[in-house]
């Protein structure tokens, strides 16, 4: 079975991903009665939500020593001491130290609006979006919305892939006006790429929010958070029509893995060389939240 792989960003090293609860995870997508289940039972949202009913119990704070452990997380970054998290899912969407994800300063920048592993796509067609290892779904699928499919068609697609150990609050990558957050009803597979190998429309299948950030230097970006498999649910906690700072928090995951989508207007964006690059190999890259995601294109 072909292992997981992404280039860390930091030291541009290709690195073999830590699964967390691989084994479950590759029976679900590669065994017929893995996928059985999968389809009959456990893509459904209500198995995620009763799981994280448990995940919000004083007993799930045992798994939080195991947890840490096993994907190796960095305590020292938290906002709090690990001994004071009661819960499994209080731990999970747990705040970072204000100087563990600096914002990258520049003005006409866009910074990246979480930890994970990143695939980008410089631009889309109206008609297929390829996603990770090659499978597609159409912008009109994913988005639920005609008018909006054409407004991104020839555009920029960011896709953040994050994985247990990550830190899971999404920010916002630019300054802007952002709209409230509007509901798109799905199932709930897992974002992993030994799932999304298996599922080929998986992004317009899966639960999602999507809203628009409406920016001076870099137009309407469209922001989409999606749900995943054991992710009890997806929470904004940004105020709605409002404006916002560039790195402000926009929400956050509870439990799983989940991922988060950015889309631009053609024209908008000059993203950076080495995302570029790692794209077009095949690889995700291993970014952090406040980093250098592109510049404008706008003339001053």
């Amino acid at each position: 079975m072909a292992k997981v792989q992404y280039i860390n960003r930091e030291n541009s090293k290709l690195t073999q991903e830590i699964v967390y609860g691989e084994e479950a995870l590759r029976f679900c997508y590669e065994s017929a009665l893995g996928q059985f289940l999968l389809e009959n039972f456990v893509k459904y949202p209500w198995v995620s939500k009763l799981y994280g009913l448990y995940q919000d119990t004083e007993m799930s704070s045992l798994k939080i020593p195991q947890f840490i452990k096993k994907l190796g997380i960095d305590e020292s970054i938290s906002s709090k001491d690990t001994s004071e998290y009661k819960t499994f899912n209080e731990y999970f969407s747990r705040k970072l130290k204000k100087e563990a994800r600096p914002i990258d300063p520049q003005k006409n920048s866009l910074c990246i609006p979480a930890d994970g592993r990143l695939t980008l796509i410089p631009k889309m067609s109206d008609q297929k979006v390829f996603s990770i290892k090659g499978n597609s779904f159409t912008l009109k699928d994913f988005l639920q919305s005609g008018s909006l499919a054409k407004k991104y068609n020839n555009g920029a697609m960011v896709i953040l892939r994050l994985c247990p150990a990550d830190y899971h609050r999404y920010h916002f990558p630019s300054d802007g006006h952002i709209s409230a957050s509007k509901r798109i009803q799905g199932v709930l597979y897992s974002v992993n790429p030994v799932a999304i190998e298996k599922i080929p429309d998986l992004f317009a299948q899966n639960e999602r929010q999507i809203s628009t950030l409406k920016t001076k230097q870099f137009g309407d970006i469209l922001m989409a958070e999606v749900g995943a498999t054991m992710v009890g649910k997806i929470v904004q906690t940004y105020k709605q029509n409002s404006f916002i700072h560039k790195g402000d928090e926009k929400g956050y995951f509870v439990f799983g893995g989940s991922t988060t989508v950015l889309l631009f207007e053609e024209g908008q964006v000059e993203f950076a060389s080495d995302l570029i690059q790692y794209s077009q190999m095949g690889y995700e890259t291993l970014c952090k939240m406040g980093t250098f995601l592109g510049k404008s294109l706008q003339k001053a």
